[in-house]
């Protein structure tokens, strides 16, 4: 309510649609956003930037940590999608690598995911669970294999998919979601 401006993804900002201050959409060109954050920050307005999770986890901060002073930032976490997805699936999840394929190349997080007995894989709207499970059927791994897909964590329409790779592989889910 006190911020001058509100930086987030569609779906953050829309979170807010009673704000009266500056909007600014996160898209593909982050320096944008970086050179406006550093702007407030030299203005002395005050700026929040939405994200889910926590942003340190393959999220916002990392990269919002490239440009900016530390000290300038204030970080606040909430449940990351790794956590509520172990959660949703009433399973230990302290052994398990936590991979993102948003954005980045699938061969590198097959690869990863390789030598884990227990993975959690962000995607997104190209690397989708049918894309992952695909991926790790050509890579050799049997198609009877267990995979969940935890969507929509946290909303009124969550969901989990308990089913095996060959399964997956043929199926669509929700955009939102954590493959396991």
């Amino acid at each position: 309510d006190n911020a001058d401006i509100l930086i987030g993804g569609r779906r953050h900002l829309g979170y807010f649609p009673d704000f009266t201050g500056e909007t600014l959409i996160i898209a593909a060109d982050m320096d944008i956003v970086s050179q406006r954050l550093q702007q407030a920050i030299d203005r002395g307005e005050q700026a929040v930037v939405l994200a889910s999770g926590d942003p340190l986890c393959y999220g916002i901060g990392t990269t919002l940590l490239r440009t900016l002073p530390p000290e300038s930032l204030e970080i606040v976490p909430a449940p990351t999608a790794f956590q509520m997805a172990f959660a949703a699936l009433r399973e230990p999840w302290h052994d398990a690598c936590f991979l993102s394929a948003h954005a980045r190349p699938l061969a590198d997080v097959i690869q990863c995911a390789r030598s884990s007995t227990k993975v959690a894989i962000l995607t997104d709207l190209r690397q989708t669970p049918a894309v992952i499970a695909q991926a790790f059927l050509d890579d050799g791994m049997a198609g009877h294999t267990p995979c969940a897909i935890c969507e929509n964590l946290g909303g009124t329409d969550e969901r989990i998919v308990r089913t095996a790779l060959e399964a997956a592989a043929q199926a669509t889910f929700a955009s939102l979601n954590v493959f396991v």
